[in-house]
């Protein structure tokens, strides 16, 4: 599921963003909060890797993006979702606007039965013409009590992909 929600603060003067993005279903409540940002730590283009993520009966990862300077700001993604020890991948285009969360990343790409303790996430766009800046993040939540692993961008390296 994909749920555009909260935000709780932006201070110019200093240049930071905290956030928190969340989202309601039937299965409940969603979210998790996002740290303190540069808002010069935001890219335009290309795209950011996010590693040791986890997926199945104990945990379940969401990822979340924001656009800085431009609160509403808009741009297609492409998530791909790789299994180290398996091999196993995935991948899915998005529309996403504004402080954004994809709830269980794993089921949205149509991993959702896959159980993996290291699994990577490519995010990929491109935002030139806009010159809009994008982070993007993860975390990988325990199924039980809910209590998220905040997960920042890590280092690019070449995936195995088609």
């Amino acid at each position: 599921m994909l749920a555009i929600r909260g935000f709780d603060e932006y201070d110019c003067e200093q240049g930071a963003v905290s956030l928190r993005t969340y989202n309601r279903s039937g299965a409940g409540t969603f979210g998790m909060n996002i740290p303190f940002f540069d808002l010069w730590e935001g890219s335009n283009c290309c795209s950011q890797t996010l590693m040791g993520l986890r997926n199945g009966p104990g945990f379940r990862t969401n990822l979340a993006g924001f656009p800085t300077f431009v609160m509403d700001g808009e741009t297609e993604i492409n998530v791909r979702v790789w299994d180290m020890a398996s091999g196993e991948s995935a991948a899915r285009d998005f529309t996403v606007k504004g402080y954004f969360q994809i709830n269980d990343v794993f089921d949205a790409v149509g991993l959702g039965n896959l159980e993996t303790n290291d699994a990577v996430v490519l995010v990929s766009w491109n935002s030139y013409d806009t010159g809009i800046r994008w982070n993007f993040t993860a975390s990988v939540n325990d199924n039980v009590t809910s209590d998220p692993t905040f997960v920042k961008e890590g280092p690019w390296f070449s995936f195995p992909f088609n």
